[in-house]
């Protein structure tokens, strides 16, 4: 064998020994390569996980910028409309312009002739001065005619006075002719007078007037020299004198029964009347109702308070004796007579409620003969009486075809209620309360 084949084998049989030590160690290179590759896998895994989220990430951004370029298309077919919006309002500026333009030499026109009148104003104010003079002159004339209209509506004022006066005194004249006096129950000759009277006198007329009768009454007597020899009127003069007291006293009865019983005019601001309810103008302070009778005498404690007192117990009289009583006695039939008896009733109801219904009272003592005085108390339990009565007649005397109506229901059920009211009402001498409910 030549020296170069042992040389070359020596050289193998190296490198196989190499080799051998080589893959002796080949188990912990191959271990630690396979942790490496483990590792490797879960930084792989986290990666993965991480392009995941950003994958879903990329599909919600997607997904906004899908619906962004859909807003932004609308957008897009906005922006076009409004474009040809601007490009329709841009033709109407154009044509606007020229029609200012237009209108600009209109302008310039009517500048010129706006000097020209500037001159003509000139010359009118020249001719204005010159009317000045003529026109106070005329100020002057008018101001005299001004002072003859106020002096000519004083006359007038004062004329309206003197008419409303003569129709007092010829209603009172009315009242109190014989031949309207010679019956006195019922006193119908003296009530067309008396109703004027009650419509046309003032608050303080009338009162005046109740104030001077009532003392008359009371106070007045015939002349001494007309007694016998036994110191006495005789029946003939005592008579006359009584039948001349007892005429005013009916006449109050029937002026007070006849009063209003609220306001019918309206009141101005001094509380003047001035139109009436049917829009007629009437004199200023003709505004007498009961109502007012009661606020400015008993109420605010005016100077004839006592005789408010005794002519509200004559309006109870007359209500009472004169327009209640006779429908009773005369049946009521139908409902217009129902409903009238109802507002007397009512009248005499709305008295009977008062809360100085105890000072309610007619009292004399200056009839010559001492039975014909009058002492007359307004006693509220007569009221639940009439009621009642009233509530009966409804029942009874009111023709049946009547009773199916609507109106006749519904005043019965109002009697009712005032027939319930008095039931409930619980007296004293002079007053009367309800269970529960305050002195009015």
């Amino acid at each position: 064998m030549s020296f170069g084949k042992i040389r070359a084998l020596l050289t193998l049989l190296l490198s196989f020994s190499a080799v051998g030590c080589g893959m002796l160690d080949m188990p912990n290179k191959m271990e630690g390569t396979l942790n490496e590759v483990k590792e490797t896998n879960k930084k792989m895994e986290g990666m993965l996980n991480e392009v995941r989220e950003t994958n879903k990430k990329m599909e919600g951004m997607l997904t906004e910028v899908k619906g962004t370029n859909g807003k932004m298309e609308g957008m897009n077919s906005e922006v076009k409309t409004t474009n040809e919006k601007m490009g329709d309002m841009l033709s109407e500026v154009k044509e606007t312009n020229k029609k200012m333009e237009g209108m600009n030499s209109e302008v310039k026109e009517t500048n010129k002739k706006m000097d020209g009148m500037q001159d003509a104003v000139k010359e009118t104010n020249k001719k204005m001065d010159g009317m000045q003079g003529a026109v106070k002159d005329t100020n002057a004339g008018l101001k005299e005619s001004n002072d003859w209209i106020k002096e000519s509506k004083r006359g007038i004022d004062r004329t309206g006075d003197g008419v409303h006066k003569q129709k007092l005194l010829l209603a009172m004249q009315d009242m109190l002719k014989p031949e309207n006096t010679e019956f006195l129950v019922p006193p119908t000759g003296m009530m067309p007078g008396g109703e004027t009277f009650a419509q046309e006198a003032t608050t303080s007329e009338l009162m005046k007037l109740a104030f001077v009768w009532l003392k008359e009454v009371e106070k007045g007597t015939p002349d001494e020299v007309l007694k016998d020899t036994r110191g006495r009127f005789p029946e003939s003069v005592v008579y006359r004198v009584d039948r001349e007291k007892q005429v005013k006293l009916i006449a109050l009865q029937v002026i007070a029964g006849l009063l209003a019983q609220s306001p019918q005019f309206e009141l101005d601001e001094n509380g003047n009347a001035v139109i009436s309810k049917d829009g007629k103008r009437v004199r200023d302070g003709s505004n007498t109702s009961v109502e007012e009778i009661i606020e400015n005498e008993i109420n605010k404690g005016g100077r004839f308070e006592d005789t408010a007192y005794a002519l509200l117990m004559a309006r109870a009289m007359f209500l009472r004796d004169i327009l209640i009583e006779p429908m009773f006695d005369e049946k009521i039939t139908n409902i217009g007579e129902l409903e009238e008896a109802y507002q007397w009733v009512s009248y005499y109801d709305q008295l009977a409620r008062l809360p100085f219904v105890g000072q309610i009272r007619l009292k004399t003592t200056g009839m010559l003969n001492a039975e014909n005085n009058l002492d007359e108390k307004l006693d509220p339990r007569s009221c639940g009486t009439l009621w009642e009565r009233l509530a009966k007649a409804a029942d009874t005397d009111v023709q049946q075809k009547y009773r199916s109506e609507e109106k006749f229901s519904t005043l019965r059920g109002k009697i009712d209620e005032a027939v319930n009211y008095w039931k409930r009402a619980q007296f004293t001498p002079t007053i009367f309360r309800l269970p529960g409910v305050p002195l009015f």
